[in-house]
Order: C-alpha cells, then structure tokens, then sequence
C-alpha cells in the first residue's frame, strides 16, 4: 500500500497546508478522484442484491471491482506526481549555463505531464463505469453517484490543468500536440458521462 494511501485525512490535510511543493494539487487531483470512485463503489454497494437491480448484479459486480482498482491507481498517480514535480523543480534549479540542463528539465516536464495524464485516463475510466449505473442504482443512493460523477469530473479537470502547466516546458511540438490531443479527447468523455449521471432521474 502506498504511503499516501496510509497516511490520515487530518495529517495530509497539515501537510497540504504547509509552504512545501508536495502535496500540491497533484496529490488532491488524485484524493478527490479516489474519493469519487469511493462513493461510486459505495452506491453500488446498497444497489447490489435489491430486486430493481437483480439483472445488472454481473455489471454491478464487475463495476464495483473496476472502481476499487480505479481508486488505487489514483493513489499511486498522486504520488507518481509528487516525485515528478520534486524531480522537474530540481532539474530547474541547475544553472542556466549547465549544458544537459534543457534536456533534464524537457524530460522531467514530460514525466511531470504524463502522470496527471494518466490520472486523467483513470477518470474517464471510472465516469464510463459510473454512467450505466444511473438507471438501476438505489434510488436513494443517486444523489451518492451524482456526487461521485462531480468529484471524479473535478479530479480529471484538475488533472487536466496539472498536464498542461508543464507543457510549455516540452521542447518537442510533436509530443506536446499528442498530449494536448489526448487531453481534450479525454476532458470531453468526462464531461459527457458526468453530465448523463447529473441529469438521470431516479425511478
């Protein structure tokens, strides 16, 4: 388990608070999209086994799984961003006139970009499990999944920023056109499914 993931609520809070790089709005990217893939699960945790959602029990099984999972690797891409941004910071701090400083700070950048990118995909992945749950899940819990559907929306809007504050540090048009690309497919996908999740009624 990661050491984020063990870390209290009231202890990360100290820490995000204080005058320090890390955690920074990487690691809250991450918590606020771990937070919703847990309310996710939990929704379908009161779904599971009721009469309205008897023919859905393999999807809600499989989603339930899939979200867990989702959680986790929010976690890990959190922490994946902090040392990315302590390792990009360091990189910037070498002399101007050190001739290998370009290369380690374009490289660095790329890293720095790629885990909130990923974090980003995680998003979309939870918002697609989270969509076809809105017909069939305990009616008292859709409020639950509403919250959920804005949280992880929140969390790749976030991600999206944290990808593109470190694009202008790539020196490569090419990769930053691809990752921009991705970022806008993928903020759109999210933006749709936590849109059909906000606007379903319960039944």
């Amino acid at each position: 388990m990661s050491a984020l993931a063990q870390t209290t609520l009231g202890t990360f809070l100290h820490e995000l608070s204080a005058k320090s790089p890390t955690p920074g709005g990487g690691a809250v990217s991450g918590v606020v999209g771990a937070l919703g893939a847990a309310l996710g699960t939990m929704a379908i945790a009161y779904t599971q086994g009721t009469k309205r959602a008897s023919e859905a029990e393999p999807q809600l099984a499989e989603a339930s799984e899939q979200l867990a999972r989702a959680r986790a690797a929010l976690i890990e891409l959190a922490e994946e961003d902090q040392l990315a941004y302590g390792a990009l910071n360091d990189a910037m701090r070498r002399p101007k006139d050190d001739p290998e400083r370009a290369e380690a700070v374009g490289r660095c950048a790329h890293a720095a970009a790629s885990a909130p990118l990923a974090a980003l995909g995680v998003c979309a992945r939870v918002l697609d499990l989270l969509a076809p749950l809105a017909p069939v899940v305990n009616r008292h819990l859709l409020s639950d999944l509403r919250i959920s559907a804005m949280l992880t929306e929140t969390a790749a809007r976030a991600s999206a920023i944290n990808v593109r504050v470190n694009l202008p540090l790539i020196p490569d048009g090419a990769i930053r056109g691809r990752i921009e690309a991705e970022t806008v497919s993928l903020l759109t996908k999210c933006a749709d499914r936590a849109g059909a999740i906000e606007a379903a009624n319960a039944t």
